[in-house]
């Protein structure tokens, strides 16, 4: 059946019909993948939101690079593709690595073209030639890598001069309400060996995947592995973060905002080097 064909069949499915053609087609094809697999109440949600942050991924790249027809995007832990689905939807060739079958063959199936899954393990070598994709996205996986200048040495390597990569960790500020990984207050303030200790092994609280002995309290952190090679590191948020928001009301609003940055990042912004058809100037946009 052609995805423009499909129904949705249930109402959390969220398909709105005002949205442009390629969007709702993708997100239309996505819901029905992720419905398809009828996992619970909770992991339902959470993986249809992914689509939206894709979407919203998709705006804060284009404000800083241009339309995003026609780019190659690599985004690494791709997990049950929302993301990867919404950059397809915005024009982007896409393909994504995970280590896990979160039953790709049947999303591709789903979707018309510009999107592909290769199975392979990021802390390993990548498998795509030197300069390969425009953007590389990494959202919630570098916490859980061992060796990060392997990792980050072979993100360098498959952008093209002057493209960029939006790599995201939960730092220890941003998740003192909630720990993202072990759902417990506090603890993230700890070094990373002591915070698993108290969840684990005092609250008993674990996690699927093993995590690394990495602790992220500021943007410098990814800084250091990535400056080596010449990029530019620009710590970034969402146009529409709150505190953000907040703090521009404040007497020394910018250095507020930089505090921000640097400590809550949504996150963070490397540069390739290369000149930046867009102009560098643009790309701390937010």
């Amino acid at each position: 059946m052609n995805p423009t064909q499909r129904q949705v069949s249930r109402p959390d499915a969220r398909v709105d019909p005002h949205e442009p053609v390629d969007i709702a087609v993708y997100r239309r094809a996505f819901t029905d993948h992720i419905l398809a697999d009828d996992p619970p109440p909770a992991a339902r949600r959470w993986r249809l939101r992914r689509f939206d942050r894709g979407l919203k991924l998709a705006g804060e790249i284009e404000a800083r690079i241009g339309p995003l027809a026609g780019r190659g995007i690599l985004e690494i832990g791709t997990a049950h593709g929302g993301d990867l689905c919404a950059l397809a939807a915005a024009g982007a060739r896409c393909v994504g690595i995970d280590k896990y079958d979160h039953r790709y063959g049947e999303l591709i199936a789903r979707v018309p073209d510009r999107l592909r899954v290769v199975r392979t393990d990021c802390t390993a070598d990548w498998p795509f030639a030197d300069h390969s994709f425009d953007v590389v996205i990494s959202f919630s996986v570098i916490e859980l890598v061992g060796d990060l200048d392997r990792f980050f040495g072979e993100l360098v390597r498959v952008l093209k001069p002057g493209g960029v990569a939006l790599v995201d960790t939960g730092t220890a500020l941003r998740m003192v309400r909630n720990d993202a990984i072990y759902h417990l207050p506090l603890v993230s303030l700890f070094p990373t060996p002591v915070r698993r200790f108290i969840a684990e092994r005092i609250f008993g609280r674990r996690y699927h995947l093993p995590l690394a002995d990495h602790t992220f309290y500021t943007a410098g952190t990814i800084k250091r592995f990535v400056a080596r090679y010449g990029c530019t590191v620009i710590p970034s948020t969402y146009r529409c973060n709150r505190w953000i928001d907040r703090v521009s009301r404040w007497p020394a609003s910018r250095i507020w905002r930089r505090i921000i940055r640097y400590l809550m990042f949504d996150f963070v912004l490397i540069v390739a080097g290369g000149d930046h058809p867009s102009g560098r100037r643009d790309l701390a946009a937010g």
